[in-house]
């Protein structure tokens, strides 16, 4: 396994912000500009970042609507 450094860490990310682990979203930092207790709020293993993820898809609006939006859009959508 490999070190648990920087590097080897995950972020979730939308339009220039970070997702925090407690599920509050952040600038995202310039590397020079990321210290220690930055990178520990908004980096993650790949597992958790996932699963932060997976839990906050329905907060990020992308053009008004969710993501659940988008689907029941569609959904309601016949073709020709």
């Amino acid at each position: 396994m490999e070190p648990d450094t920087s590097e080897n860490r995950w972020a979730v990310v939308h339009t220039g912000s970070c997702l925090a682990a407690d599920g509050t979203w952040g600038h995202e930092l310039l590397p020079s500009s990321r210290d220690g207790d930055w990178v520990a709020r908004y980096r993650f293993t790949r597992e958790e970042a996932l699963r932060l993820a997976s839990s906050s898809v329905n907060e990020v609006v992308i053009n008004g609507r969710t993501l659940a939006q988008w689907e029941q859009h569609f959904a309601s959508r016949t073709d020709g």
